[in-house]
């Protein structure tokens, strides 16, 4: 069950903004606010394999919106100096702050308690605080903090750099964190102590923020978030004192913290004349960050037009690849025409042959029809010649048959007629008589 004893009942909307240098545990902070209650809000960023595998718990809208303003100013998350009054009023008046004011009452309409985390708010922190004003919302601070040197170790790593940016990035972090929050309500949380004794540390942020502790959250928080791989390495204050890229400025700060991170409240006098100094000694070396800033840009310009020109010589390689890739195709295409080509002039002489040998076929059989009608012609000519003589016979016959008609209508002529029936007993007579003789 919650531990209500020191909570009490407000209605009013508030705010528990975790700032600090980035890679300093923000995020693990930020995901233990869960334990007391806060909301963080469902559009979170999601996490990055080797760099915050269980997630940045850093709402997107949040993130962008920064950046944007970083932009706008012509400056980075990762450059030296401040940003200063003038570079805020810059904002206002290009209508970031009405933007920043709608952004903050969308974010708080249905929650009274509720968690910002970005790193870049500490650049950006003199713009917030008046919007904070402006919305009337109770602004509570968590300053995350961490040794300088694991700092510059996990950006080295990530982002490449070198260990004296780190340094002075850590710096104007941390510096502009403490500065700013003069006078709010704060709390300075160390990431090595976190990790060590989580729940002694979310109780001190639940004591001094007046927020209810939620035991079955903390087991969540320490059996499935927290883990000893999001935290690479631990360094003790002697290691500052041995590194010669760590300026004296650097040492005194981090003391600085280390006893805040003790203390139940930071003592807003003690800061308020200790930072000054500190930023007296910014002050001094802010020629030299400018124009760390400044090679940094170049840098950045330099490296974006390399960037722009590698993608396009690779842009270049892949068309010459795709023309290459075209040259093949169309070279493939070339050997298959060819290739059919040449099949088809192969068919074409074997068509040709066959063309030939049919014409010689047809020329040996029109010589052959040749001789057939030469013969026929002959063979005609016979039968002309036979039809000549059948017609010459049958004439013949024709005639023939004539004449014995007429000879056969002589004879029964004869024999109707009176002479011959009278003769007829004489040729009887001769008849037998002739047959004696014989």
């Amino acid at each position: 069950m919650p531990d209500t004893d020191n909570f009490m009942e407000n209605t009013a909307k508030r705010l528990v903004i975790v700032i600090g240098m980035h890679r300093c545990g923000t995020s693990a902070i930020t995901r233990g606010l869960q334990i007391l209650g806060v909301n963080l809000g469902n559009k979170l960023m999601d996490g990055v394999e080797g760099e915050n595998e269980k997630g940045f718990w850093e709402d997107l809208d949040f993130y962008e919106f920064n950046n944007e303003m970083l932009n706008s100013l012509e400056s980075e998350w990762h450059y030296l100096t401040f940003i200063s009054k003038k570079q805020c009023e810059e904002l206002k008046n290009n209508g970031y702050f009405q933007r920043a004011v709608n952004l903050i009452k969308s974010k708080t309409n249905d929650y009274s308690v509720y968690g910002i985390k970005d790193p870049r708010m500490a650049k950006l922190l003199p713009f917030w605080k008046e919007v904070f004003d402006h919305c009337r919302i109770e602004a509570s601070y968590i300053v995350a903090f961490r040794h300088p040197l694991s700092v510059a170790k996990s950006l080295e790593k990530r982002n490449g750099f070198d260990i004296e940016k780190s340094y002075f990035m850590w710096l104007g972090y941390i510096i502009a964190s403490l500065t700013e929050t003069i006078g709010c309500k704060r709390i300075v949380v160390d990431y090595d102590k976190l990790m060590q004794n989580p729940e002694v540390e979310i109780k001190r942020i639940a004591a001094y923020f007046n927020l209810p502790f939620n035991y079955s959250e903390l087991d969540i928080y320490k059996t499935q978030f927290l883990d000893d791989n999001l935290r690479h390495s631990t360094y003790e204050l002697k290691d500052l004192d041995q590194d010669k890229a760590a300026h004296k400025l650097l040492r005194e700060v981090y003391c600085t913290v280390l006893d805040l991170s003790v203390a139940k409240q930071a003592d807003d006098i003690f800061l308020s004349e200790i930072t000054f100094e500190w930023l007296e000694e910014i002050a001094r070396l802010n020629p030299a960050l400018k124009l760390a800033d400044k090679l940094c840009k170049q840098a950045e310009t330099s490296i974006n037009k390399l960037e722009e020109c590698s993608k396009e010589r690779d842009r270049l390689l892949q068309l010459l690849t795709e023309e290459e890739k075209l040259i093949r195709e169309k070279e493939y295409f070339i050997q298959k025409e060819e290739s059919l080509i040449l099949a088809k002039e192969n068919e074409m002489q074997e068509k040709n042959s066959f063309i030939k040998k049919q014409e010689d076929i047809i020329r040996r059989q029109e010589f052959r029809i040749g001789e057939l009608e030469n013969k026929l012609r002959e063979k005609d000519a016979e039968i002309q010649k036979k039809d000549a003589h059948i017609s010459e016979i049958e004439n013949l016959i024709q005639q023939k048959e004539a004449d014995n008609k007429a000879q056969d209508d002589a004879r029964k002529l004869l024999m109707s007629s009176l002479s011959w029936k009278v003769t007829k007993p004489l040729r009887w007579m001769a008849g037998l008589f002739g047959n004696r003789s014989d």
